[in-house]
């Protein structure tokens, strides 16, 4: 079945939904008849989507699945303005799940030519968003003797789980963000987070869920899902929370938050904080293979080989040892312990190329950069880079950039660079760095040319392409391929393509800062603000990653120039509320421009 008609399917049962509501008269049908016929459509709903692969939807990037998205979130949110929460509680909240689910995909979809991610808070983005906000669950709840609760408790879950991961992608998937909405949807992410927690808690009682799962069982096979699906739920708090802490330690960020539990503006309470939340799973686990050990289960139930829960306990203890990888930067970084270094390189770097050894054979496939696994391990790569890169730039341990480079060479090829421009982006930032510094420049001209082929491969991230352009174009300067003239007029044609999406502050200061670059290469006296060069950031490897330039830029004649980097974590946020002009250029145009700007 074409992605046309399933979209289409989906719709029609929307509109059956509708008419249900809509039309019910409520002297004849009883709320049990409603809730009954609600619940039909939605597990015909929930059926299609079973049967829809993952690229049908999840990763389509077309105007049809952008277009499909905006009518199926209009379409619920009519059901639901016109829907009793209290009379028909189950069916409001599978509706506001569904709601959520597929908003999430919306947002991680690139929309009409990438203008989603591009431009951050979209109008069209913005629209479907209205209405969305986490719900207190507290009405779900029911005794454990309750005949629907493993329904309700199952509910409670997958909504908490659901909501949380929604708002927690919004901050986390677009390339430019108001700090309002980032305020907005880091509070709704962690309340969402602060009630999964508790009803976690609530609900972990391993004999209880022994004994319902005996009651109630269909299959002969134990159902084990409220078990991973709990330690997994709580890995992805804590990803998230790794992942997001680019816009933590910042005061001026109004987030209504519990700071006894989730404390995101002292660096020392945030490790507290993580470490706290990683206790809590890892408690879980104990206890859940204690009944194990103890014979709670049936003798012929094996719950630590299902390959479900073995998969995710270890994925649990691979974010233990991101946890201590990013600890251990933050007190290299912060703190100036260069003796951490030893705990990156003998405890850390092992265990990660360890987790990553099983995916390796895959990498024979000549298909392997197409596949779902590829994009997962180039990930997993951006961290081995980074903390591969602070053991080189920091105590010129190279070992493990070497490995790196040895063993995951398939990732660093022509062919990859266009898939994985960040990957390779970080890479060759990262060398340059490294040689600049050491006075090695066999490879500068190379770096020049990967650097501007990587300003077109990351479309979507504006800002990594313009500071590899500026990069790639300087070195390209310094070794004489392009003349100042030629390097001038090319940059200020990249940024006033870049104006159209960057925010006025970084607009500007880009402008002031090319000024200024311009000044110092006609031996002018220049003046550079040297900020974004001071504060390096434990978990910002482009506030780390800086070649000398001045180094090559003197041995080619020129006086003293400084590189900035405009891609710092910092440059996500927008703080002043202004509107981006109508829709950012179409991907194609951007293309034509940089093969212009190429050329």
């Amino acid at each position: 079945m074409s992605d046309k008609y399933v979209f289409q399917d989906i719709l029609d049962i929307m509109d059956e939904i509708k008419t249900i509501v809509d039309n019910t008269n409520w002297r004849t049908y009883s709320k049990t008849r409603v809730g009954i016929l609600i619940t039909q459509k939605l597990d015909a709903l929930k059926h299609i989507q079973s049967e829809i692969p993952d690229e049908a939807i999840y990763l389509r990037k077309s105007i049809e699945a952008t277009n499909f998205f905006e009518k199926f979130l209009s379409r619920i949110n009519d059901i639901m303005n016109n829907m009793s929460q209290d009379d028909l509680i189950l069916q409001w909240y599978e509706l506001e799940l569904f709601r959520l689910s597929y908003a999430s995909m919306y947002a991680n979809t690139y929309g009409h030519g990438g203008e989603l991610k591009v431009a951050g808070t979209a109008q069209a983005l913005a629209n479907a968003l209205i209405g969305i906000q986490t719900l207190d669950v507290k009405n779900l709840m029911v005794e454990w003797d309750h005949p629907e609760f493993s329904k309700r408790r199952k509910l409670i879950l997958n909504y908490l789980n659901s909501a949380y991961t929604f708002f927690f992608t919004l901050c986390d998937s677009l390339h430019f963000i108001y700090k309002s909405d980032l305020e907005h949807w880091l509070t709704e992410a962690l309340k969402a987070s602060e009630q999964y927690l508790r009803y976690v808690d609530h609900f972990w009682n391993v004999q209880k869920n022994i004994e319902l799962d005996k009651k109630y069982r269909k299959e002969p096979k134990p159902n084990y899902s409220v078990y991973y699906a709990s330690f997994i739920g709580i890995d992805y708090i804590l990803t998230y929370l790794m992942e997001l802490a680019r816009f933590f330690f910042d005061d001026s960020l109004e987030v209504e938050v519990n700071k006894e539990l989730f404390n995101i503006y002292n660096e020392d309470e945030y490790f507290n904080m993580i470490e706290r939340i990683l206790e809590q799973v890892q408690f879980y686990i104990s206890d859940f293979k204690e009944h194990v050990k103890n014979g709670f289960f049936d003798i012929n139930d094996d719950p630590l080989n299902d390959p479900t829960i073995k998969e995710t306990i270890e994925e649990i203890q691979v974010t233990k040892v991101y946890v201590q990888a990013m600890y251990t930067v933050f007190r290299v970084i912060r703190e100036e312990n260069m003796s951490e270094l030893n705990i990156l390189n003998k405890t850390v770097m092992p265990d990660l190329f360890k987790y990553l050894e099983k995916y390796k054979p895959m990498m024979e496939d000549p298909n392997f950069l197409d596949s779902r696994i590829a994009d997962g391990i180039a990930l997993m790569l951006e961290e081995l880079v980074f903390y591969s890169g602070v053991l080189a730039v920091k105590g010129r341990i190279t070992e493990p950039l070497k490995r790196v480079e040895s063993e995951y060479s398939t990732f660093f090829t022509d062919e990859a660079m266009k898939r994985y421009p960040r990957v390779n982006g970080l890479y060759t930032m990262l060398k340059l760095t490294l040689e600049i510094n050491n006075n090695i420049f066999d490879n500068i001209a190379k770096y020049a040319n990967n650097l501007i082929l990587l300003s077109g491969y990351a479309k979507y991230e504006p800002r990594k392409a313009f500071a590899f352009s500026l990069m790639g174009y300087l070195l390209s300067l310094f070794m004489g391929q392009i003349t100042k003239e030629q390097f001038k007029q090319t940059m200020g044609e990249i940024l006033e393509e870049k104006l159209l999406i960057f925010p006025p502050k970084l607009s500007t200061e880009i402008e002031i800062y090319l000024t200024n670059l311009s000044l110092a290469l006609d031996g002018e006296l220049a003046q550079f603000d040297m900020n974004r060069l001071l504060s390096p950031k434990f978990n910002d490897p482009y506030s780390i990653f800086i070649p000398e330039i001045n180094k090559l830029a003197k041995k080619e004649g020129y006086e003293e120039l400084v590189y900035l980097p405009f891609n710092l974590h910092c440059d996500y946020l927008i703080d002043t509320d202004y509107q981006i002009k109508d829709e950012v250029e179409t991907v194609g145009e951007q293309e034509e421009k940089s093969e212009e700007i190429g050329n």
